[in-house]
Formats: C-alpha cells, sequence, structure tokens
C-alpha cells in the first residue's frame, strides 16, 4: 500500500506521457500539478516534446513543400506528352515537346538528387572526408568552372584567393564555392560583378562572395537558409531554382566546424560571408589554374558589400 501510495503520482504522469502520440504532439503535462520530486522529469519529458513537435513540423513542411516542387515538372511532361500523343503535329513541334519533357526531367531529377542529399546529411550518413584542402585552389577551379555562364548573363566575374589550407572535403566545399557564385550570376543584372575573394583573417579561412545583385529584402533575409525558402517564387522559378542550394550550403558549412553569415540591400548587392577554421598548417603552395586576364585583378567590394567585408557576419 505504501509503494502504490508514493509511486501514485508517477502512475499519473505515466498516463498521461502515454496519452499524447504524433496527433497532440502540442500536449503538454501539467508540471505544477506535479510533486515537487517529479518537476523536473515533466521538465524534461515536456522540452522533448516540444523538440518533437517543432521537428514533426518541419518534417511536414518538408515534405509538402517536396511535393508542390515536384508538381510542376510532373505536370510540364504530362501535358507535353499528351500534346504529342494527337499525332497533328509537325516534327519541329514534336521536338520541341522532347525538349519540354527533358528540360522538366532534369529539373526533378536536380531536385530529387538535393533532396537525397539534405535527407542523408539529417541522417548523418552524408560522407565527409577530413584531409587537408587547399582552398584557394578550390575557389579558383570552382569560379573558372562557372566562367562561362557569367559571360552568358552578361557578368564579370573577378576571383582573388591566397592560398589558404583548411581540413575537410575538397568536393563539399566545391558545392560551397558554386552554389554561392552561381547565385550571385543568377541574380544579378547584364553588366553586373561577382567578387570571390577568400583570405586567412582572424585565424580563419574567409571566403567573401559579393555580387551587385537585385539583393535581398530585410525581412527575407533570416530565412534565406531555410529549405525551400525563396525571396522571390516566380522568379526563382524562372531560373531553375529549388530553394534548396543555401541549405546545403549551410549544411556543408556547418558539417566543417565553420559557419555562414548574409548582409544584403536591395538593388545594391549580397554578401555571403563563410568563416572555416584554418587546417593545422595555415598555409599551401599555390597551384596555378588557367584563369584570363580579369580574375587576375583583385576584389574590389563597394557598398553594402564593403560593410560585409569589414565585419564578421551577423
Amino acid at each position: 500500500w505504501l509503494a502504490r501510495h508514493a509511486l501514485a503520482p508517477v502512475a499519473s504522469l505515466s498516463a498521461k506521457a502515454r496519452s499524447i502520440g504524433a496527433r497532440n504532439l502540442s500536449a503538454r503535462l501539467d508540471e505544477r500539478a506535479c510533486p515537487v520530486e517529479l518537476r523536473d522529469l515533466a521538465r524534461s519529458f515536456n522540452g522533448t516534446l516540444e523538440r518533437l513537435e517543432v521537428a514533426f513540423a518541419r518534417q511536414a513542411r518538408f515534405t509538402a513543400d517536396a511535393s508542390h516542387e515536384l508538381r510542376t515538372p510532373v505536370a510540364i511532361v504530362r501535358a507535353q506528352a499528351d500534346q504529342a500523343l494527337l499525332g497533328s503535329g509537325s516534327p519541329e513541334e514534336y521536338r520541341a515537346a522532347l525538349g519540354a519533357c527533358s528540360r522538366a526531367a532534369q529539373r526533378m531529377g536536380d531536385l530529387l538528387a538535393r533532396l537525397l542529399r539534405l535527407a542523408r546529411a539529417d541522417a548523418d550518413e552524408e560522407p565527409v572526408r577530413r584531409e587537408s584542402v587547399d582552398l584557394g585552389t578550390v575557389v579558383r577551379e570552382s569560379a573558372e568552372l562557372l566562367r562561362p555562364s557569367a559571360e552568358a548573363a552578361r557578368v564579370e566575374l573577378r576571383c582573388e584567393a591566397a592560398p589558404v589550407r583548411v581540413g575537410g572535403d575538397a568536393r563539399l566545399l566545391a558545392d560551397v564555392v558554386s552554389n554561392l557564385v552561381e547565385n550571385g550570376v543568377r541574380y544579378n543584372r547584364p553588366g553586373g560583378r561577382v567578387d570571390a575573394s577568400l583570405v586567412r583573417e582572424d585565424g580563419e579561412a574567409v571566403l567573401r562572395v559579393s555580387d551587385t545583385g537585385i539583393g535581398i529584402p530585410p525581412e527575407a533575409q533570416p530565412h534565406v537558409f531555410e529549405r525551400f525558402y525563396r525571396v522571390d517564387p516566380a522568379r526563382s522559378r524562372e531560373h531553375g531554382g529549388s530553394g534548396l542550394g543555401l541549405s546545403i550550403v549551410r549544411w556543408i558549412v556547418e558539417a566543417h566546424g565553420g559557419s555562414i553569415g548574409l548582409e544584403s540591400r536591395q538593388n545594391v548587392g549580397s554578401t555571403f560571408t563563410v568563416r572555416l577554421p584554418l587546417d593545422a598548417g595555415g598555409e599551401a603552395t599555390l597551384r596555378p589554374v588557367p584563369r584570363d586576364s580579369r580574375a587576375d585583378r583583385p576584389t574590389r567590394v563597394t557598398g553594402a558589400s564593403r560593410r560585409a567585408a569589414g565585419s564578421p557576419p551577423p
């Protein structure tokens, strides 16, 4: 009787905990109704429920966003296939329909590849190699690969990267540079400029990618690293963006023990600042990379970008 009487509050707490499931994760245990000895236990359980509720909500939103993103290219493929099956078009029309289907399939493939990557990262299954990497070489090579795209968009691309060594995965770090530079080109204006620079600063490797593009509104800046978030959904889809690139960038940077910040002004431009810990050596032997004369000029940062270059990320 004494044991049952003493453990009655525990039994009541257990019964309330069992009544909480996936459909009512917003429910909480009443900490005030618990004996003093059990309040810490109830508080810990409520904290666990709160974290689960946030995770469930994020997962539901992620699933809904992914379904929405896939719905558009699927609809394009279906519409083009149905039109072609009518059999009344010319060879040119059939060719145009197949081209639209191919572009939609490519968009779906890119989206699925990014979704898989993020899912593996969430499950700690995305491999991250740890080796000494010359980040300067990675930055210059990544910028050179995107130079034809920049020239096609009539955007000047400048790159000035010091030989700096960090510990990490060169393949993933190249994705960081490529995503940031590609965004700078994609959301720029004809005659604009993208500057990529890498320096050693305060015992860290600091990568800055600045552009003279359309900028990001202040209210949108805290959300740009969220999955599927777009400042302008119509403009992003027009340029083929999936809203996952910056989420992947943040994951890679944080997986390398670094941080990423943003400073932006509308119609002036944006500056992304990535800070990574140095490798034990801290320096690297520069490996030459083919560059044209424009890439040999030092990076110049103006306006909002100059303030970002002189201050740590928010």
